[in-house]
């Protein structure tokens, strides 16, 4: 389960990042 949060927190992180890069 911690694993599972961790993998959505990171994919959030990365997508944010992405978006505010483009």
């Amino acid at each position: 389960m911690s694993k599972v949060i961790h993998s959505i927190t990171f994919c959030t992180f990365f997508t944010l990042r992405y978006k505010f890069t483009f």
